[in-house]
């Protein structure tokens, strides 16, 4: 039957003997990536070792535990050490993608969901599951999994979440490591998206632009809702500056193309899909600095991007190597340590995905409610997550541009300071408990 899966597991000699001691457990489900990003190699390399192959996934659907490691909080952090399993459902974006609109995907997710829930309350543990990638769009960010098992919604062991906090955390951290200066004009594309919107209301707040423009895609002939959306955000976003006591010039656009060279944007984040919303260099003025968060890129890095430069953001570094002991596991008898979240091998040992890491914050401090639907509470999630990749010391991926690694210091004006999480939580008296 469509939709039936099968699973595939591939046995970890470490994990059996410490993964039962683990009593907080993350199950956090993806699919594969594209062709070329270093995750997708690494993928196929373990199918390879399992004797299968993504190109067989149609004929017997079945998901894979890719990576399972545990993670363990500094002393004295009042977090707990979390088991995390990264699920894999092993299609390609570009298959999954057409899957999300038949509800097929939907099917191939919730079955791996349901699996780990089986095996968690066999073991007797608590479980954190996470969305990441597409399954985010198959489950609309967790919703529907909700709808169809309204009962986990007053379960004592089982929480879930879309990771969203996880990846403005970072995104937002990013932007401090880069040491982007107050005053500046800004834009943020794909802005009625649920990250783009979050990004929409916390970014202003924490770096003060002059003028912040929100764009949106454009409306079908004779529909206005696009345009609506984003003018309840504008709204928004200028009654929240508000009571920050801030004034900036906040302006909606719904043509990509003209967007940041009409008000002459030094700083665009883009949280949207590539494709008709792919950002091409003569869109930008020269000297922008660009934070792509998209995957698939919507900044490619087959495009001549002189005199800008593009970074690739919203996933997170683990710099405490006692906090991350075994890394990410192994792949046979290989330590894996870098899964590709920065797209290219060369994007940082350590790095996870934005999503993930807030998924594993939840869990290591016991954060326990479902955060389903396309919306990131940017007043209560978004600092506590960050307060938890603080404890943690999850910092942003090391910025990596057009397949160059750069070192934050390289996109810093003269005498910049960088902002750490301490200063995101103490702006306006914003703070979180982890």
């Amino acid at each position: 039957m469509e939709g039936q899966m099968t699973y595939v597991h591939y046995t970890r000699e470490y994990e059996d003997k410490q993964r039962p001691q683990f009593k907080r457990r993350v199950a956090f489900i993806a699919h594969m990536l594209l062709p070329g990003y270093f995750s997708t190699t690494i993928i196929e390399w373990m199918l390879a070792l399992m004797g299968t192959s993504r190109e067989e996934f149609f004929s017997r659907p079945f998901f894979i535990k890719w990576l399972s490691f545990p993670v363990i909080p500094p002393v004295g952090s009042d977090g707990e050490p979390v088991w995390v399993d990264f699920y894999l459902i092993p299609v390609l974006a570009t298959d999954f993608m057409p899957k999300v609109r038949d509800g097929i995907a939907y099917q191939w997710c919730e079955a791996v969901a349901l699996h780990a829930i089986a095996e968690a309350e066999r073991d007797g543990v608590e479980l954190w599951i996470g969305w990441g990638a597409g399954t985010k769009n198959a489950t609309k960010h967790g919703a529907d999994f909700l709808e169809h098992h309204p009962h986990l919604r007053s379960s004592d062991s089982v929480y879930t979440t879309h990771g969203d906090s996880g990846t403005v955390s970072l995104a937002t951290a990013a932007l401090g490591q880069a040491a982007v200066p107050n005053g500046l004009c800004g834009a943020i594309i794909g802005a009625n998206g649920a990250i783009g919107d979050a990004l929409a209301r916390f970014v202003p707040q924490q770096f003060q632009p002059r003028k912040w423009v929100l764009v949106g895609r454009s409306d079908k002939p004779g529909e206005n809702d696009r345009r609506v959306r984003l003018d309840v955000l504008r709204q928004q976003v200028e009654t929240w500056l508000a009571m920050c006591g801030q004034q900036v010039n906040v302006l909606v656009h719904q043509d990509k193309s003209t967007a940041c060279l009409e008000h002459n944007t030094q700083l665009v984040v883009v949280a949207t899909t590539a494709g008709d919303m792919e950002l091409l260099p003569n869109e930008v003025q020269p000297g922008a600095l660009v934070v792509d968060l998209t995957t698939p890129s919507a900044c490619s890095p087959n495009r001549d991007w002189s005199c800008r430069t593009v970074i690739t953001a919203g996933c997170g570094q683990f710099t405490d190597l006692s906090v991350l002991p075994y890394g990410f596991g192994k792949i046979g008898d290989q330590p894996v340590t870098n899964v590709g979240a920065a797209v290219l091998e060369a994007g940082g040992d350590r790095v996870i995905w934005g999503c993930t890491a807030e998924t594993i914050v939840n869990a290591v401090f016991g954060h326990r409610e479902h955060i389903a639907g396309p919306k990131v509470d940017v007043m209560a999630d978004v600092p506590r997550t960050i307060q938890g990749l603080r404890v943690l010391r999850i910092q942003p991926q090391p910025p990596v541009s057009c397949g160059r690694m750069l070192r934050w210091e390289d996109l810093r004006g003269p005498g910049a300071t960088p902002r750490t999480y301490t200063s995101f939580l103490s702006v306006n008296g914003v703070h979180a408990q982890a």
